[in-house]
Protein backbone atom coordinates (compact mmCIF):
# COMPACT_ATOMS: atom_id res chain seq x y z
CA UNK A 1 0.00 0.00 0.00
CA UNK A 2 2.82 2.39 0.84
CA UNK A 3 4.36 1.87 -2.39
CA UNK A 4 1.32 2.20 -4.48
CA UNK A 5 0.49 6.19 -2.41
CA UNK A 6 4.35 6.45 -3.12
CA UNK A 7 4.28 5.94 -6.89
CA UNK A 8 0.48 8.06 -6.83
CA UNK A 9 2.90 10.72 -5.39
CA UNK A 10 5.80 10.69 -7.62
CA UNK A 11 3.62 10.72 -10.45
CA UNK A 12 1.48 13.72 -9.54
CA UNK A 13 5.03 15.34 -8.95
CA UNK A 14 5.85 14.78 -12.43
CA UNK A 15 2.82 15.97 -13.64
CA UNK A 16 3.21 19.09 -11.97
CA UNK A 17 6.65 19.66 -12.88
CA UNK A 18 5.56 18.72 -16.19
CA UNK A 19 2.55 21.36 -16.76
CA UNK A 20 5.06 23.69 -15.03
CA UNK A 21 7.95 23.24 -17.85
CA UNK A 22 4.84 23.78 -20.63
CA UNK A 23 3.81 27.34 -19.05
CA UNK A 24 7.22 28.18 -18.45
CA UNK A 25 8.03 27.07 -22.25
CA UNK A 26 4.68 29.02 -23.74
CA UNK A 27 5.96 31.87 -22.00
CA UNK A 28 9.31 32.19 -23.20
CA UNK A 29 7.44 31.18 -26.61
CA UNK A 30 5.26 34.42 -26.44
CA UNK A 31 8.21 36.66 -25.34
CA UNK A 32 10.40 35.72 -28.36
CA UNK A 33 7.81 36.32 -30.85
CA UNK A 34 7.27 40.05 -29.45
CA UNK A 35 9.65 41.85 -31.87
CA UNK A 36 10.04 45.53 -31.09
CA UNK A 37 10.91 48.02 -33.92
CA UNK A 38 12.55 51.10 -32.72
CA UNK A 39 12.96 54.03 -35.64
CA UNK A 40 13.81 57.69 -35.48
CA UNK A 41 10.22 59.33 -36.80
CA UNK A 42 11.66 63.04 -36.98
CA UNK A 43 14.47 65.33 -35.51
CA UNK A 44 15.86 68.65 -34.68
CA UNK A 45 19.09 69.99 -33.92
CA UNK A 46 19.99 73.69 -32.90
CA UNK A 47 21.97 75.99 -31.13
CA UNK A 48 19.65 77.80 -28.47
CA UNK A 49 20.76 81.58 -27.09
CA UNK A 50 20.01 81.43 -23.07
CA UNK A 51 19.53 84.60 -22.13
CA UNK A 52 20.00 83.70 -18.43
CA UNK A 53 23.44 82.81 -19.02
CA UNK A 54 24.29 85.06 -21.56
CA UNK A 55 25.42 81.66 -23.88
CA UNK A 56 24.57 79.19 -26.52
CA UNK A 57 23.92 75.46 -26.24
CA UNK A 58 22.98 73.47 -28.32
CA UNK A 59 19.96 71.07 -28.65
CA UNK A 60 19.16 67.76 -30.59
CA UNK A 61 15.85 66.08 -29.98
CA UNK A 62 14.00 62.89 -31.78
CA UNK A 63 10.54 61.48 -32.08
CA UNK A 64 11.34 57.83 -31.82
CA UNK A 65 8.33 55.29 -33.11
CA UNK A 66 8.57 52.06 -30.75
CA UNK A 67 6.38 49.39 -32.51
CA UNK A 68 5.58 46.07 -31.12
CA UNK A 69 5.17 44.55 -34.68
CA UNK A 70 4.00 41.20 -33.19
CA UNK A 71 3.33 39.13 -29.60
CA UNK A 72 1.49 40.16 -26.64
CA UNK A 73 1.45 43.51 -24.99
CA UNK A 74 4.83 45.18 -23.90
CA UNK A 75 5.70 48.05 -21.66
CA UNK A 76 8.89 50.23 -22.39
CA UNK A 77 9.97 49.88 -18.73
CA UNK A 78 12.52 53.05 -18.92
CA UNK A 79 14.74 54.81 -20.98
CA UNK A 80 18.36 55.50 -19.49
CA UNK A 81 21.65 57.03 -20.34
CA UNK A 82 23.65 54.17 -22.31
CA UNK A 83 27.25 54.02 -21.19
CA UNK A 84 28.52 51.10 -23.83
CA UNK A 85 30.91 53.91 -24.66
CA UNK A 86 31.83 54.78 -21.37
CA UNK A 87 29.53 58.14 -21.48
CA UNK A 88 26.42 58.80 -23.36
CA UNK A 89 27.89 61.49 -25.29
CA UNK A 90 30.53 61.27 -27.16
CA UNK A 91 32.54 64.04 -29.19
CA UNK A 92 33.98 64.14 -31.74
CA UNK A 93 36.27 66.86 -34.32
CA UNK A 94 36.35 64.86 -37.93
CA UNK A 95 36.84 61.67 -37.05
CA UNK A 96 38.91 61.99 -34.21
CA UNK A 97 37.00 60.95 -30.88
CA UNK A 98 37.40 63.46 -27.77
CA UNK A 99 37.90 63.43 -23.99
CA UNK A 100 36.62 66.87 -23.59
CA UNK A 101 34.47 67.19 -20.63
CA UNK A 102 31.22 69.43 -21.33
CA UNK A 103 28.07 70.16 -19.32
CA UNK A 104 25.39 68.22 -20.86
CA UNK A 105 21.68 66.87 -19.79
CA UNK A 106 19.33 64.53 -21.32
CA UNK A 107 15.42 64.93 -21.42
CA UNK A 108 12.19 63.11 -22.22
CA UNK A 109 9.65 65.61 -23.55
CA UNK A 110 6.14 65.62 -24.09
CA UNK A 111 6.08 68.41 -27.19
CA UNK A 112 7.64 66.84 -30.77
CA UNK A 113 10.16 68.48 -32.82
CA UNK A 114 7.33 69.59 -35.67
CA UNK A 115 5.54 71.91 -32.39
CA UNK A 116 8.61 72.93 -31.43
CA UNK A 117 9.94 74.17 -35.01
CA UNK A 118 6.39 76.29 -35.17
CA UNK A 119 6.92 77.40 -31.67
CA UNK A 120 11.14 77.54 -31.00
CA UNK A 121 10.12 79.13 -27.04
CA UNK A 122 9.39 75.87 -26.14
CA UNK A 123 12.56 74.59 -26.26
CA UNK A 124 13.39 76.61 -23.26
CA UNK A 125 10.88 74.76 -21.64
CA UNK A 126 11.73 71.42 -22.85
CA UNK A 127 15.41 70.89 -21.81
CA UNK A 128 14.88 72.05 -18.06
CA UNK A 129 13.38 68.67 -17.22
CA UNK A 130 16.69 66.66 -16.88
CA UNK A 131 15.94 62.96 -17.09
CA UNK A 132 19.00 62.24 -14.96
CA UNK A 133 20.85 58.75 -15.64
CA UNK A 134 17.22 56.76 -16.10
CA UNK A 135 13.40 57.92 -16.91
CA UNK A 136 11.06 55.50 -15.70
CA UNK A 137 8.46 55.71 -18.64
CA UNK A 138 5.95 51.91 -18.13
CA UNK A 139 4.72 52.64 -21.46
CA UNK A 140 2.27 49.89 -22.41
CA UNK A 141 2.76 49.18 -26.20
CA UNK A 142 0.12 46.78 -27.61
CA UNK A 143 0.50 44.32 -30.44
CA UNK A 144 0.72 45.90 -33.51
CA UNK A 145 0.48 49.41 -31.59
CA UNK A 146 3.19 52.65 -32.56
CA UNK A 147 4.03 54.87 -29.50
CA UNK A 148 6.46 57.65 -30.50
CA UNK A 149 8.17 59.68 -27.24
CA UNK A 150 10.54 62.51 -27.59
CA UNK A 151 13.70 62.24 -26.22
CA UNK A 152 17.04 64.68 -26.42
CA UNK A 153 20.22 65.87 -25.23
CA UNK A 154 21.28 69.85 -24.31
CA UNK A 155 25.09 70.66 -23.85
CA UNK A 156 27.17 73.62 -23.57
CA UNK A 157 30.13 72.50 -26.48
CA UNK A 158 31.13 75.91 -27.50
CA UNK A 159 34.21 77.88 -25.97
CA UNK A 160 34.44 81.75 -24.47
CA UNK A 161 34.31 82.95 -28.34
CA UNK A 162 31.38 81.23 -29.13
CA UNK A 163 33.31 78.52 -31.39
CA UNK A 164 32.34 74.59 -30.86
CA UNK A 165 34.43 72.58 -29.48
CA UNK A 166 33.76 69.38 -31.37
CA UNK A 167 32.80 69.53 -34.80
CA UNK A 168 30.08 66.65 -33.98
CA UNK A 169 28.43 64.08 -31.40
CA UNK A 170 27.26 60.79 -30.88
CA UNK A 171 24.55 60.07 -28.25
CA UNK A 172 23.58 56.98 -26.92
CA UNK A 173 20.64 55.52 -25.37
CA UNK A 174 18.34 52.19 -23.98
CA UNK A 175 15.49 51.56 -24.18
CA UNK A 176 14.70 48.84 -21.24
CA UNK A 177 11.48 46.85 -22.19
CA UNK A 178 10.00 44.92 -19.26
CA UNK A 179 10.14 41.09 -21.66
CA UNK A 180 13.92 41.83 -21.05
CA UNK A 181 14.24 43.25 -23.97
CA UNK A 182 16.37 46.01 -24.86
CA UNK A 183 17.53 48.34 -27.83
CA UNK A 184 20.21 50.95 -27.82
CA UNK A 185 19.47 54.09 -29.82
CA UNK A 186 22.31 55.75 -30.79
CA UNK A 187 22.74 59.23 -33.60
CA UNK A 188 25.34 61.54 -34.12
CA UNK A 189 24.65 65.04 -34.80
CA UNK A 190 26.81 68.21 -35.83
CA UNK A 191 27.21 70.95 -33.94
CA UNK A 192 26.74 73.63 -35.54
CA UNK A 193 28.69 76.99 -35.62
CA UNK A 194 26.68 79.77 -34.08
CA UNK A 195 28.53 83.04 -35.51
Amino acid sequence: RHFTLLTFILAIAALLSSLVAILQLKSIRQLALSEIVVEEHNSLSTPVFEEEKGAYSFVSLYDISITNVSGPAVKLASVRKSMISGSFLTLLRGDELLDTFIESSAFISETDCREIQANPRLLREVVQSDMGMEKVMNLVIAPGETKIIHIGVSLQPYDADKQPVATAALVSFDLLFDNGKQNVFRRAFPIYSVN
